[in-house]
């Protein structure tokens, strides 16, 4: 029980955040948005990029194969699996569904990466690029999905970006450079404080959408099976798109479009509908975190089936070697 609770030991910090999201609303809500929730990511960040290096970046960034695909995967596949919850729910909770859904990869998404053991650089990279994108691909979307257009906050979001991502990874970059320390061992020590974060961003935004959550207990646990099994879906189908990119890089993307920036599909919801659409919203957010846990495990079993099938090949190769000297 406790190895196994060792191996998961993440993904169950983040469940019981949630669960104090319900049951401590009031005090997750102090730091659910700006400017807390913006420093509390502003840290995070810096603490996930301690583990790149600035050519990492640029490598992802002219990695324009896996960069379309995960592209199409976030921002076509995950909202036309979106579609099919239109004939179960009322249209307030298709447009949720479908807002929450066609938003872009989470600036978490960099951190899952580095918990799954994938290319982090390639999932920091996906997140800049599709919270660029979204600019222009949510209005398209709802438009298209929902019939109702959208206006996005523009100056918000890049200023929200820059803070977020830019200004903690060249912190991060700068430090390193300049700063004599064994920067490793700050980054072991950075994984306990990106977890601590974690848990925050994940009550905090909880929190935010309990109260209607309760006045549909039934509704929201449909949402919630139907959000999760849209992630898995979306999840399987990525994986068999991105494997040939190798292993690292497929989680990278594989992260990148099932974890969604559910605080920007918070803002952009309630701007623009009633509080009505908050349930498809928050079950975005706690299915795509209750998703990795079985996530992790299948990952994880992909690697291990690798590493056994390299070995295998690397053996008979030694044993045809042999025989060729022989």
């Amino acid at each position: 029980m406790s190895a196994l609770i060792s191996r998961y030991f993440t993904s169950l910090i983040v469940v019981l955040s949630i669960i104090l999201g319900f049951a401590l609303p009031q005090v997750g809500v102090i730091w659910s948005g700006a400017p807390y929730l913006t420093l509390l990511l502003m840290f995070l960040m810096f603490f996930v990029t301690l583990s790149i290096e600035p050519n990492d970046i640029a490598h992802a960034i002219g990695n324009y194969p896996i960069i379309l695909v995960g592209l199409f995967t976030t921002f076509v596949l995950v909202p036309v699996l979106a579609l099919s919850t239109k004939p179960f729910f009322p249209a307030i909770i298709y447009a949720g569904t479908i807002l929450a859904l066609c938003c872009p990869s989470a600036i978490v998404s960099s951190f899952w990466t580095k918990v799954f053991k994938g290319d982090i650089a390639t999932a920091l990279v996906m997140s800049i690029i599709t919270n660029l994108f979204s600019i222009v691909t949510i209005p398209a979307t709802m438009l298209i999905a929902v019939g109702t257009f959208l206006n996005v906050p523009i100056t918000s979001m890049m200023l929200n970006l820059a803070e977020i991502i830019l200004i903690p990874m060249t912190a991060s970059f700068l430090l390193r450079r300049f700063v004599h320390l064994d920067w490793n061992r700050v980054s072991g020590y950075g994984s306990r404080v990106e977890l601590g974060i974690l848990v925050l961003v994940v009550w905090g935004s909880t929190a935010s959408g309990v109260e209607p959550v309760r006045n549909n207990v039934a509704q929201f646990a449909s949402l919630n099976a139907f959000m999760l099994g849209i992630l898995a879906l979306a999840f399987t189908s990525t994986h068999f798109l991105t494997k040939r990119f190798g292993h690292k890089k497929a989680i990278s993307i594989e992260i990148s479009t099932t974890v969604k920036n559910a605080a920007l599909s918070l803002v952009i919801g309630l701007a623009t509908f009633p509080t009505l659409i908050l349930p498809p919203l928050i079950a975005n957010l706690i299915a795509q975190n209750l998703f990795l846990i079985p996530a992790k495990a299948i990952t994880e079993k992909i690697a291990a089936h690798q590493t056994l099938v390299h070995k295998q090949d690397q053996r008979q190769k030694g044993d045809g070697d042999v025989a060729t000297n022989a």
